[in-house]
C-alpha cells in the first residue's frame, strides 16, 4: 500500500507539473453532480452547492499546481477521493462543518498546507488523506471523528502540533497503523470532551509531555508507544481503562502523576501499560484516587518512588511487581493488598502496613527484599506465598486479628530468625504438605502473645532450627502437627495453668519430648506430671517465671472499722476481697493476724473461726479495749498482707458504785465491798485509800487495816468505767470506832 501511495504521489506531481506548461492562467468554472467549483487568477479554489463530492470530481484539465487556497461552502457532505492529491501549492483549506467524510488520498501529497482544522462535523478521516503533507505543522481533529484509516497522516514530516477532539474515535482497522507518528509532533492537546484516545494514536511520535484531561476514559492499545522524548504524562481522573502498551517503550519517561479515581484495566501481563519505560522513577498518585488497578506499573524496574494517598483503597494484581522500590508506606484506608502486588521487587527493604488493612493477597511480597515485617492487628487473611522467598526477612510480627494465613505464606524465608505470634484465634495457618514457614532454616524463637487463645494446626511444623517456645496463660489448645517435625526443640516455658487441652500426640510428632525441657511454674506443676503428652516431657519448675500478683481489693476505713459497747458478738465479722493474675485454680490461702499496734506485720496468728478464710470471726469475749486485726493473703509462695483493721471495745457506762460498808466500822480488819450499777457493767472495783485521816489505814486486796479511830476516806474505782480510757470512781467515807467495852474483868 505505502509503494503505491508513493508511485502515486510522484505520478500526481509529474501530472499537475505537466498541466501547469499547457494551461494559461485564468477563472475557470466547473460543475460535477450538484457541486460548482471556481478556481479564480489567484488559485482561490471555490466550491458550493450541497451533497457529495463525485471522484473525479477535478478535471483533467486544471492546473492542481495553481490551487493555493480551497474554499468549501455550507452544504459540502463529502470530499472525495484524491479530491485535492498533489495540489503542491495549496497552503489552506477551509472545510465547512457539513462534512461528514474525508475520501482516500484527499489531500495527499499537497506539499505546502501548513494547517487544517477538521470541523465536528466529520465523522471519518479515510486512508491517506492527508498523507506526505510535508508542511502540515497543525491539525485539529473535530468532535466528531469517529474513524482515521491507515496512513492518514503519514508522511507529515513537519507535523508539530495536533489539537485532538474526537470524542470517540475507534481503534484503527489495521493494529500496526499509526495515526501521527512524525518525530516532529512535540505538543498534543486533547479536547475537554475526548472519551477516548485510539490505538496508536500518537505513536512514535516527538512529544515531550502529554495531559490526558479527566473527560478521557479510554487510553487505546499503544496510544503512546515509543514516543522517544516523553518525559511527563499526566493522566486524569475520568480513565477506566488503559489498554496495552499504551505508553510503552517511552524511554525518557521519568514521571507519571495518575490520577484516574477508578481505573479498572491498565495493559495486559505480556505487554504492561508502561513496559520498557527504562527511565520512570516516580509515581504520584492523586489525593482521589481509590484503587490502584492490576499491572498498573508492573516490570519498571527503574521505579523507586511512589506515595500512596489515603484515598486508595485497593492495590491490584501484579500492580507494582518487579519494580526497583525501596520502601513503601501502605494507608489504612487500604482495605487489600491483591495477589502479587509486589511480588519480586528484590529493592523493597521497608513495608509499613497501616493498622486498617485487612487482607494481603496471595503472593503480594513473594520473593521482595524486606527485612522485617509487622502485620497489624487489623490484618485477618495472609494469602498463599504472599511474603514466600523473602530472603532477607528475619523477623515477622502477626497481629492479634490475623484469622487465616494460606500455605507457605512465609515458606522459603530462610534469614527469619524471629517470630512473635499475636493471632488470637487464628483457625487456619497452612497445610500438612507446605506449612506456612516451610524452609525457615534459620528460624529459632518463635513467642507466643499473650492473649493467644488457639495455636492452630500445623502452625510451625517443619522448623528445624526451633530451639525454643514459649506458651502463655491464655492458650488453651494447640493444633495437630504444630510443632511436628521440630526436631531440634529443646525447651517449652509454658505459663498455662491448666495444660493446653485434647492434645494429641502428633502435636510433637518426630520431636524427642522426653529430652525437651518443659518449664512450669512450680504453682502448676502438678497440673502437667499427670496430663496427657505433657508428662512425658522433661518437666522442670521455671524458676524464672512470672510469680503471681495478688490484689486485694476490699479493705477497711480506718481508723475505726468496728466499734462494740460491752462484748463481741458472732455478728462482728471482718471480710477481705482478693484476686490474683494470671488466673489460677490453686486457691488462695488466708491467715488472720491479731496485733497490738496498728501495723500489718508482726502479729500473733489467730487461730479462731475463719482465721485461715477470708471472713474472720472476732473472738469473743474481748475485754473493753483497742484491737488490731489483719490478714495476709498467700499463693504459692507469694503473700500480700491487708490493712490492720481497728476493733474497738467499748465498756457499759457505769451509773453508779453503791457502797456495802456499814456507817462505822470497828478498828481492825474489814473487807470492803459495793455494788455497781447497772448489773451488766464491769463489776471489778478497784479500792485506794484517798485520805487515811487519824487512823493509820492501810488497804491490800480489798482488805481495809485500820489502827485507831478516826474517818478514813476510800476511792471505789471502776477501770475505762465510763469509756475507754476514763475511770469511773466514787468516794466513800468510813467512821472508824474501838470496838466497844462489854465488861471489866478483875
Amino acid at each position: 500500500m505505502v509503494n503505491s501511495v508513493l508511485t502515486i504521489k510522484y505520478f500526481a506531481k509529474i501530472i499537475v507539473l505537466t498541466m501547469a506548461m499547457t494551461i494559461t492562467a485564468q477563472a475557470q468554472t466547473w460543475q460535477i453532480g450538484s457541486l460548482t467549483a471556481t478556481l479564480d487568477d489567484d488559485g482561490a479554489l471555490a466550491i458550493s452547492g450541497t451533497g457529495v463530492m463525485q471522484n473525479n470530481f477535478m478535471p483533467s484539465d486544471i492546473d492542481r499546481a495553481s490551487i493555493k487556497t480551497v474554499i468549501i461552502a455550507q452544504g459540502v457532505t463529502t470530499i472525495s477521493d484524491g479530491a485535492f492529491l498533489g495540489c503542491i501549492s495549496l497552503t489552506a483549506v477551509d472545510i465547512p462543518n457539513s462534512v461528514n467524510i474525508i475520501g482516500n488520498m484527499a489531500f495527499s501529497g499537497c506539499i505546502s498546507l501548513t494547517s487544517v482544522d477538521i470541523p465536528n462535523s466529520v465523522e471519518t478521516i479515510n486512508f491517506s488523506a492527508f498523507r506526505d503533507c510535508e508542511s502540515l505543522a497543525v491539525v485539529t481533529i473535530g468532535s466528531g471523528v469517529s474513524t482515521v484509516r491507515e496512513g492518514a497522516f503519514a508522511g507529515c514530516t513537519a507535523l508539530t502540533t495536533v489539537h485532538f477532539n474526537a470524542i470517540n474515535c475507534s481503534d484503527p482497522t489495521n493494529v500496526n497503523a499509526n495515526l501521527f507518528t512524525s518525530a516532529s509532533l512535540t505538543t498534543v492537546e486533547i479536547g475537554n470532551n475526548v472519551k477516548r484516545i485510539p490505538a496508536r494514536a500518537f505513536a512514535g511520535s516527538g512529544i515531550t509531555e502529554i495531559t490526558i484531561p479527566d473527560n478521557v476514559e479510554i487510553i487505546g492499545d499503544w496510544a503512546f508507544q515509543n514516543c522517544a522524548s516523553l518525559a511527563t504524562v499526566t493522566i486524569g481522573a475520568g480513565v477506566n481503562t488503559i489498554f496495552n502498551g499504551a505508553f510503552a517503550g517511552c524511554t525518557a519517561l521519568t514521571t507519571v502523576y495518575f490520577n484516574a479515581i477508578n481505573c479498572s484495566t491498565i495493559g495486559h501481563t505480556s505487554s504492561p501499560a508502561f513496559s520498557d519505560c527504562i527511565s520512570l522513577k516516580k509515581v504520584v498518585i492523586g489525593n482521589n484516587v481509590t484503587r490502584i488497578p492490576d499491572l498498573a506499573f508492573l516490570n519498571l524496574s527503574g521505579l523507586t518512588e511512589i506515595t500512596i494517598p489515603n484515598s486508595v483503597t485497593q492495590i491490584g494484581r501484579m500492580a507494582f511487581e518487579s519494580t526497583g522500590l525501596t520502601e513503601i508506606t501502605i494507608p489504612n484506608s487500604v482495605k487489600h493488598i491483591d495477589v502479587n502486588a509486589f511480588r519480586n521487587c528484590t529493592a523493597l527493604t521497608t513495608v509499613i502496613i497501616a493498622n486498617g488493612v485487612t487482607g494481603i493477597g496471595n503472593g503480594a511480597f513473594e520473593s521482595s527484599g524486606i527485612t522485617e515485617i509487622i502485620i497489624p492487628n487489623s490484618i485477618e487473611t495472609i494469602g498463599e506465598g504472599a511474603f514466600r522467598d523473602c530472603v532477607s526477612l528475619t523477623s515477622v510480627v502477626l497481629g492479634n486479628g490475623v484469622l487465616t494465613i494460606g500455605d507457605g505464606a512465609f515458606a522459603g524465608c530462610t534469614a527469619l530468625n524471629k517470630v512473635n505470634y499475636n493471632a488470637v484465634e487464628c483457625f487456619y495457618m497452612g497445610s500438612y504438605l507446605l506449612p506456612v514457614f516451610d524452609g525457615c532454616i534459620s528460624l529459632a524463637t518463635v513467642e507466643i502473645g499473650e492473649n493467644v487463645i488457639n495455636i492452630p494446626n500445623h502452625a510451625f511444623r517443619n522448623l528445624s532450627g526451633l530451639t525454643k517456645i514459649t506458651i502463655p496463660n491464655s492458650v488453651t489448645h494447640i493444633g495437630v502437627w504444630a510443632f511436628s517435625n521440630c526436631a531440634a526443640l529443646e525447651e517449652i516455658t509454658n505459663h498455662a495453668i491448666e495444660p493446653p487441652r485434647n492434645i494429641n500426640p502428633n502435636v510433637f510428632e518426630n520431636v524427642e519430648i522426653e529430652k525437651v525441657l518443659l518449664r512450669i511454674s512450680a504453682c502448676w506443676l502438678q497440673n502437667y506430671i499427670s496430663a496427657n503428652v505433657w508428662r512425658d516431657f522433661n518437666i522442670a519448675p521455671d524458676l524464672s517465671a512470672d510469680l503471681p500478683e495478688i490484689t486485694i481489693t476490699s479493705h477497711w476505713t480506718s481508723p475505726v472499722d468496728i466499734m462494740v459497747s460491752g462484748a463481741i458478738t458472732e455478728n462482728n465479722r471482718l471480710t477481705v476481697s482478693a484476686s490474683v493474675m494470671p488466673p489460677s485454680n490453686v486457691p488462695l490461702a488466708y491467715q488472720w493476724f491479731r496485733n497490738t499496734t496498728n501495723s500489718n506485720t508482726g502479729g500473733t496468728e489467730e487461730t479462731g473461726f475463719g482465721a485461715k478464710e477470708n471472713t474472720f470471726w472476732i473472738p469473743t469475749g474481748l475485754a473493753a479495749g483497742t484491737y488490731y486485726f489483719y490478714c495476709e493473703v498467700s499463693i504459692c509462695g507469694v503473700s500480700v498482707s491487708s490493712e490492720a483493721a481497728t476493733v474497738m471495745v467499748q465498756p457499759i457506762p457505769v451509773t453508779d458504785i453503791i457502797s456495802l460498808i456499814p456507817y462505822y466500822i470497828h478498828v481492825g480488819d474489814f473487807t470492803l465491798s459495793a455494788t455497781v450499777s447497772p448489773n451488766n457493767a464491769n463489776q471489778n472495783i478497784e479500792w485506794r485509800i484517798k485520805d487515811a485521816g487519824d487512823t493509820d489505814a492501810t488497804l491490800e486486796n480489798n482488805i481495809l487495816t485500820t489502827l485507831r479511830p478516826g474517818t478514813v476516806t476510800v476511792t471505789a474505782i471502776i477501770k475505762d468505767g465510763t469509756a475507754i480510757g476514763v475511770d469511773f470512781t466514787r468516794d466513800i467515807d468510813i467512821t472508824i470506832r474501838h470496838e466497844p467495852v462489854t465488861d471489866i474483868i478483875e
